[in-house]
């Protein structure tokens, strides 16, 4: 069986290190106290003839989005290290000189970076199990949620991945890496927010001229959303269980419910695109690794002189 070497090299060094496990037994615990403090709070907001199923999807949620939370804000750390902490150890032209080609440094470096992650994913399946002391929960929901953090890992992982192989320094490539699942996550809603006060705005105008307000309709301005995991989970949670009536209000709000597929299958064609975007964002870092494409750059730029 074919294993990227990148990947077997650097899943030797890290199983072999302290912190790991530490990392590992620090998540576990904060995600078990959040689960603790979850049951704490909403089970004792139901009497005992009440029924607790409303209760379990609670926790349930409250401990997707803990999760979500904090693999999303480790990302950046893990992946932006990746290849400018190679450069910045000058091991990096070291290990372009191996047979390897550029695009298998890139997924090796990747999938080393997010392997610990991804097993964090499991190790959360016992604090999980606690939504199935009642019920209401099913395997499916569970399969799903996996599905949806690989993913997202996957598309802000390869953003950490680009600015690392792109950037010299390992502090500005984290930092750039930030501020990009900043702007996916809450700047994308920034967007959306800052069009609608300016629509409102406009039609106050309108109303003052003509006396009514004109329908809302930003276009396909909400379609921004698609690569905003955040909201994707939160239409995941909703549609789930049953409470997708608020964001069907939000699209007919903003004039975007006449796109009804893509509404109805808002989930699947939002991981398609991250899926579609964290490989051409990959493509693009291997193409800043290739030296070969560098000395090509620099000869456009520099052309050599004919010779007398």
């Amino acid at each position: 069986m074919y294993i990227n070497p990148i990947y077997r090299k650097e899943l030797k060094l890290s199983t072999r290190s302290l912190k790991l496990p530490i990392f590992f037994t620090a998540y576990i615990i904060i995600l078990t106290v959040i689960a603790c403090v979850a049951c704490a709070a909403y089970f004792n907001g139901y009497s005992y003839s009440e029924s607790q199923y409303a209760a379990v999807i609670n926790i349930f949620n409250c401990l997707c989005v803990a999760e979500f939370a904090m693999i999303m804000f480790e990302i950046p750390a893990f992946t932006a290290d990746a290849i400018a902490g190679e450069r910045e150890r000058q091991t990096l032209d070291i290990l372009l000189t191996t047979s390897l080609k550029p695009i298998q440094i890139v997924i090796g470096k990747l999938l080393s970076s997010l392997s610990s992650l991804f097993f964090l994913t499991f190790l959360s399946l016992p604090v999980l199990g606690i939504t199935f002391a009642v019920g209401g929960i099913h395997l499916q929901d569970i399969a799903q949620l996996f599905l949806f953090i690989l993913i997202s890992m996957f598309f802000i992982g390869s953003l950490g991945i680009f600015f690392s192989a792109a950037l010299k320094r390992t502090a500005v490539a984290t930092i750039l890496s930030y501020v990009a699942l900043f702007f996916i996550i809450v700047g994308t809603m920034i967007i959306i927010l800052l069009a609608t006060w300016l629509f409102l705005l406009h039609a106050e105008e309108i109303y003052q001229q003509t006396g009514t307000y004109p329908d809302t309709n930003l276009s396909i301005l909400p379609m921004i959303l698609l690569i905003n995991p955040a909201f994707t989970m939160f239409y995941m949670l909703s549609d789930t269980y049953g409470s997708i009536s608020t964001l069907n209000y939000f699209f007919e709000w903003c004039g975007f419910d006449h796109y009804t597929f893509i509404i109805s299958h808002w989930f699947w064609i939002s991981l398609f695109i991250q899926i579609l975007l964290g490989t051409m964002i990959l493509y693009f870092a291997s193409k800043k690794l290739d030296p070969l494409n560098k000395k090509e750059k620099n000869k456009k730029k520099n052309p050599p002189k004919d010779k007398i």
